[in-house]
């Protein structure tokens, strides 16, 4: 038993480290594009939820 229980602690979960994103310095997960403003390794890789609704609302404006 008290060997099992020695055991088990190598099997632990651990916790990715944070890293700060060098465009807007939010928190972000390291080797993923920052969910605040959609860069990875100094290039944007995708429109963020902001800038979507905020593209959707001139063309409405543009629309009418």
């Amino acid at each position: 038993m008290r060997g099992s229980q020695r055991e088990a602690q190598n099997w632990r979960i651990h916790v990715q480290g944070h890293m700060l994103c060098p465009q807007c310095r939010s928190p972000k997960l390291p080797h993923f594009a920052c969910p605040n403003c959609g860069f990875y390794k100094e290039s944007k890789v995708y429109r963020t939820r902001a800038e979507i609704r905020s593209a959707k609302k001139e063309t409405q404006q543009e629309q009418k």
